[in-house]
């Protein structure tokens, strides 16, 4: 538990130097899609949405009946810190099994923090 705690907190700190952007990088292609399967009368005409991509990923759907219940920008942001939690903790456990030291596994998140 300790371990996940500092973890955590390494993750936290990511956090704080990089900071958090929404709708950047893939979030652009993603929200659109989002938003469109919500209310099918948004953009109407656009071709982005008659590529195969717009349909065949089960997130999009997922989120957009989330965002029913939560604001879009809270949502991706509890996700992106559950989700770099879970690789700060993979990078983690993988440096502790390569190199048999939990003082050098946590040294090795210390390269995603800059």
């Amino acid at each position: 538990m300790k371990h996940l705690i500092i973890v955590f907190v390494l993750s936290f700190v990511s956090l704080l130097v990089h900071g958090y952007y929404f709708a950047v990088t893939d979030q652009a292609i993603f929200i659109p899609y989002i938003y469109k399967i919500r209310d099918p009368s948004l953009f109407p005409d656009d071709i982005l949405f008659e590529q195969t991509s717009a349909t065949t990923s089960f997130f999009y759907y997922a989120v957009a009946e989330l965002t029913k219940i939560v604001d879009i920008q809270l949502l991706f942001f509890v996700a992106y810190l559950i989700f770099q939690t879970i690789f700060f903790f993979g990078i983690y456990l993988l440096s502790k099994t390569l190199v048999a030291n939990k003082y050098l596994a946590y040294a090795s998140i210390l390269p995603f923090l800059l």
